[in-house]
């Protein structure tokens, strides 16, 4: 009995899906406007609602929504995707009707693009492990793409950690950037470390030659032990001299 009801739940479910399906398509066919998002037929299977934004006198898709026959929900925004498993179900759908549809793209829109981090503030950044370039930024690879706050946590700690990348002379030369206090920060370092190293050698220098002197002592009395008492004194004395 349970099985037959939970069939007839989901059958219900898969029509809802198929009006709303045939009801998008209709409206992407007319070329109508969905409460502020452009609507256009994808594929077949598929209606894609989107924004647009004009940056540097060009058009670009700012976000979009790709809504699938069986009402599967793709997101994305400037290009990068959106973790589905983060505003569906299981099954990868959220709605069955214009209501719930009304509902997610007004909360999409309220939405902040992350911004990621300029290229052109961390020159000197050339690859990293952790992050991926898209464009004129770079972006965590667990960024939120889509949030609350200009910036994403994952990508704020992102521009802390290129912040604190050192730039080398010749990372500096490739990139172009002329930062005379980087690089004289750089060059203090490395004279600081040069003296510390040189310390250390003269110090470890020191050492064997003390030690080499107790060894040249220690035979010298072996020796002088082992000679007799009348040429003890003599062989002292030319001892004395060669020092």
């Amino acid at each position: 009995m349970q099985a037959v009801h939970q069939r007839a739940i989901d059958e219900a479910k898969a029509a809802a899906r198929r009006r709303l399906f045939e009801e998008i398509s209709a409206k992407a066919e007319k070329g109508e406007r969905f409460h502020g998002w452009c609507v256009d037929k994808a594929d077949d299977d598929a209606v894609a609602f989107y924004k647009l934004r004009v940056r540097d006198r060009l058009v670009q898709i700012d976000r979009a929504v790709v809504v699938a026959s069986d009402a599967r929900l793709t997101l994305s925004a400037s290009g990068r995707p959106f973790p589905s498993k983060t505003y569906t179900n299981a099954d990868g759908t959220l709605f069955t009707g214009l209501d719930g549809l009304k509902f997610f793209l007004d909360f999409v829109a309220g939405l902040r693009v992350c911004a990621g981090c300029s290229a052109e503030l961390y020159p000197h950044v050339k690859w990293s492990s952790i992050a991926s370039r898209h464009g004129g930024s770079w972006y965590h690879k667990s960024c939120a793409v889509l949030g609350t706050r200009p910036v994403c946590p994952p990508c704020h700690k992102l521009r802390k950690l290129f912040a604190k990348r050192v730039q080398t002379p010749i990372r500096c030369r490739s990139a172009g950037v002329n930062d005379d206090a980087a690089l004289a920060k750089l060059l203090r370092r490395k004279v600081i470390r040069a003296t510390v190293r040189r310390e250390r050698m003269k110090q470890e220098l020191r050492a064997i030659k003390k030690e080499v002197q107790n060894v040249s002592r220690h035979m010298v009395d072996r020796v002088l032990e082992l000679l007799p008492s009348d040429q003890r004194a003599s062989v002292t004395a030319a001892l004395r001299q060669g020092e």
